[in-house]
């Protein structure tokens, strides 16, 4: 194999560069590749000598396990690019006249994912003790920040929590000062008339982020400061939640151990992303589910990676709890993914089994008093029952479409039924392959004309008959979410809504004419939106890195690979924070929209967690990499196989200190200074 190397590489390497610069546009392949361009000899020659090394240095199981991610990776990029562009599963693509185009992008791509993964894999493993399991004591401003964070001194630690916190908050400034004193969504705008009594309570929007808006809003009336201090109150409480809830993940992170390169990259994530500070000010349920969320994450990745006797402390259990009725109360889907989570998360928490059926126990009575006495004194009324039916509405409307030749006239008066009357033949002038709301507001017409079973029964009928086109229309209505150049459906809103459902508030809306928010819509950095086609097609989606980084698809391929590589160490209880959100992202794949950011938005705040999973599951998992590294200069050894340090397993923990009465000091931290 070695012999072959330099072979193998520079093959891959070619059809990397092929995928690379020929056009985005099926064709001959000849036709479809650029003109003469210089970098493509440079990223030819980068991409040979990075094969070699791969090859050459990566184990077989770190093969294994790239090319099996690389070729997935390669196969949903091409399905969503024939689904986005085509409108089609793979038939167009192979055609006698697309049949190199399409071999070629699917080599390349899987090439370059294969072994960029494999490279990933082995410099994980063969240097486990420099991404974690060492505790970076040298100077400078973020090493003497980590050392506040993890010193069981309280001043000290309230010191550095309290610069994090400021750092997030000082990040969101410019974002209030421009678009004060919030943005308001459209679909706020439901609760907002819950609130003034101008419609009945309904649980079409959740009814405890419906209750907050009117605290809020009570709020604002009460202080004399109106509509917009309501705004505003919202919008700063959201705001600063937020900021205290990545304040909390990257403590904990540094309790944990990960290293210092790790904790920079989630600093530097949360504070600069863009998508968290346009929802910073955004007022919106999404952004208080996001919150408990990432809180529930947190708590789960404490009792995996966290000091010995954290899972015998009551704050992360607590607080697991707390972050779940948060959850389940602000946003609808929140239910179905701890109904589904808890009871799983008893595997790999098994050691734990009493703890976690007490959490389930708690959140089960806190939901039978949120549905039962909460529901009963606002009076709520179920929600439409059309909005939990969007996969079969998407896969009838394009069988209705695709195969309309093909329907029997019983199918047809059925579809016409279900649909409000609208015949089949003209249901393609309103389907949308990315947006499930058009059919699901032609069938909530009928809804009630017609039991839910006879709807279940005649879906199931013509998803048998038609099982390529119903599979076609799921994945055109989830591919935002597993094609990794898919751009997203929506995003954050850039001016409020405004007299919407008999609402006005009396706050700035529609497009700004002066000033800063219109001056960064002027600056062409804001991605347009087509409603009918559910697009972020221009704006920071041209910016390299930025694009995807806004992109819900590369975010979601961020933690099915994190997943991978934590399970593949064998170490279950690793897993538990890859458990619900998880699910969460199988409750989008059931929702409306194709690729949704706010829907999306807790995997966005987590990921830094999913990240830090892999090097802190490689500290866990007890197993020597097959090269030891050396701890750097200042630093002290945590794994006890290298270098002259003390062993000491994980950072000791604050509040492991502060339950005792009495501190323990390393000696190597004895004489450093206090920050």
């Amino acid at each position: 194999m070695a012999r072959l190397s330099p072979l193998l590489a520079a093959v891959g390497a070619l059809l990397a560069v092929l995928a690379i610069y020929s056009e985005p546009v099926a064709g001959p392949l000849l036709f479809t590749l650029r003109g003469p361009n210089a970098s493509a000899v440079v990223v030819f020659a980068a991409f040979t000598a990075g094969g070699i090394w791969t090859l050459r240095r990566a184990s077989r199981s770190a093969w294994r396990w790239g090319l099996g991610l690389g070729t997935l990776f390669a196969a949903a990029q091409l399905i969503g690019w024939s689904l986005r562009t085509q409108n089609a599963l793979l038939a167009p693509l192979l055609t006698a006249d697309h049949l190199v185009w399409t071999v070629v992008h699917f080599l390349g791509t899987g090439w370059m994912a294969s072994a960029g993964l494999a490279a990933l894999i082995q410099v994980v493993d063969a240097r486990a003790g420099r991404v974690v399991g060492v505790l970076d004591e040298r100077p400078g401003p973020v090493g003497r920040l980590l050392s506040a964070l993890r010193s069981p001194r309280a001043r000290p630690r309230r010191i550095g929590l309290a610069m994090v916190m400021g750092i997030f908050v000082l990040s969101r400034l410019p974002y209030v000062l421009t678009y004060w004193p919030g943005i308001v969504f459209f679909d706020t705008f439901r609760s907002y008339s819950y609130a003034r009594g101008t419609r009945p309570w309904d649980s079409y929007e959740p009814v405890g982020s419906s209750v907050l808006i009117t605290a809020f809003q009570w709020l604002g009336t009460t202080l004399g400061t109106g509509d917009a201090g309501g705004v505003a109150l919202a919008m700063l409480t959201y705001l600063l939640a937020a900021s205290a809830a990545f304040t909390f993940m990257l403590w904990r992170l540094a309790i944990w151990g990960v290293s210092r390169g790790l904790w920079v990259f989630g600093l530097c994530w949360l504070a600069l992303l863009p998508i968290f500070g346009m929802y910073s000010v955004s007022v919106v349920k999404d952004v208080p589910f996001s919150i408990a969320v990432t809180v529930l994450l947190v708590c789960l990745g404490e009792l995996s990676f966290g000091p010995p006797a954290s899972a015998a402390r009551r704050w992360p259990w607590v607080l697991l709890s707390l972050a779940a009725i948060v959850a389940f109360a602000t946003r609808n889907n929140g239910i179905y993914v701890l109904a589904l989570a808890l009871p799983i998360l008893l595997g790999p928490l098994w050691q734990h089994r009493r703890h976690v059926l007490a959490v389930l126990g708690v959140v089960l009575i806190a939901f039978l008093l949120y549905r039962g006495p909460l529901y009963s004194a606002l009076r709520v009324a179920p929600g439409p029952e059309d909005e939990a039916f969007a996969v079969p509405l998407q896969q009838l409307a394009r069988i209705a479409d695709d195969d309309l030749d093909s329907l029997t006239e019983p199918d047809k008066q059925f579809l016409t039924r279900i649909f409000g009357g609208m015949p089949p033949d003209q249901l393609g002038a309103h389907y949308v392959p990315a947006l499930a709301d058009p059919m699901k507001l032609g069938a909530r017409k009928a809804w009630f004309q017609h039991s839910t079973g006879e709807l279940l029964a005649g879906w199931a009928s013509l998803a048998a008959r038609f099982p390529g086109t119903a599979l076609a229309a799921t994945l055109a209505n989830t591919v935002g979410y597993w094609d990794p150049d898919a751009p997203p459906y929506d995003g954050p809103n850039w001016w409020s809504d405004n007299n919407v459902r008999d609402i006005h508030l009396d706050i700035p809306s529609g497009r700004p004419a002066s000033g800063p928010a219109a001056a960064v819509l002027a600056s062409g950095l804001v991605p347009t939106r087509d409603y009918r086609n559910g697009v972020h097609d221009d704006g920071y989606r041209a910016i390299p890195l930025l694009g995807s980084a806004m992109s819900p698809a590369p975010v979601c391929w961020a933690w099915l690979i994190s997943a991978a590589l934590v399970a593949r160490r064998r170490r279950p209880r690793s897993l538990a924070l890859f458990v619900p959100a998880g699910i969460l992202l199988l409750t989008c794949l059931a929702g409306p929209v194709s690729g949704g950011q706010r829907y999306t938005l807790p995997l966005f705040m987590g990921l830094p967690l999913a990240v830090s999973a892999v090097a802190l599951s490689v500290r866990s998992s007890g197993r020597s990499p097959r090269r030891a590294a050396l701890p750097a200069p200042g630093a002290i050894d945590l794994t006890g196989r290298a270098g002259s340090g003390r062993r000491l397993g994980v950072p000791s923990d604050p509040l492991d200190a502060a339950e005792r009465g009495s501190v323990e000091q390393p000696a190597a931290r004895r004489s450093a200074p206090a920050p």
